[in-house]
């Protein structure tokens, strides 16, 4: 595993590197560290979902609330009022346009869960990448999510190609909502 520290000005690029060829990545967020693929690739999505051991809908980070609201694929008026809404720091699980994402990390109803982190490196590599980047706990299913880059390496080192590493994260999960009949619905 390559670990590069947050504020190198090489972080961003390799990141896009790798995610470009298909790899998967561990990168901070403004909660804790979290897996990252291309949304829209097959192979590296199955690669994630069996480093996981799971099967599961994953969900997708994005630079921004507008760019959010419109990769959903809801009425403009539903697309307003979720401006509003949206808080930068959490999910919304709502359906999202087509061919957005690879179907295999889409929930039911063509949904997806899309975050906008509060955390300028996480903006910063969206911003950067051309196309959806997953985001899910650096974790196997069942078991805590590491929030320790020294533990991360120890458990996914020789699985995981490149580690973007901001210290020990110890922040509280993201606040998860479902957009269903016209409102926020929250579930986390």
């Amino acid at each position: 595993m390559k670990r590069i520290d947050i504020n190198s000005r090489e972080a961003i690029q390799l990141a896009i590197e790798f995610l470009s060829k298909g790899k998967i990545i561990v990168y901070p967020t403004d909660t804790i560290y979290g897996f990252g693929c291309d949304a829209t690739d097959y192979e590296a999505i199955t690669k994630l979902n069996n480093l996981k051991g799971r099967q599961s809908p994953i969900s997708i980070i994005a630079p921004d609330k507008k760019t959010a609201v419109n990769w959903f694929n809801i009425r403009k008026k539903e697309k307003k009022k979720l401006l509003k809404t949206f808080e930068n720091g959490s999910t919304i699980i709502a359906p999202i346009k087509n061919k957005l994402v690879h179907n295999k990390i889409k929930g039911k109803n063509n949904s997806v869960g899309i975050r906008v982190p509060n955390y300028p490196f996480c903006v910063s590599l969206s911003k950067s990448f051309e196309k959806p980047i997953t985001t899910t706990s650096v974790n196997k299913t069942g078991s805590e999510p590491h929030v320790n880059p020294d533990l991360i390496e120890e458990e996914f080192g020789r699985e995981v190609p490149l580690l973007i590493d901001a210290g020990i994260l110890n922040n509280q999960p993201s606040s998860i909502f479902k957009f269903e009949l016209d409102r926020l619905v929250s579930i986390r």
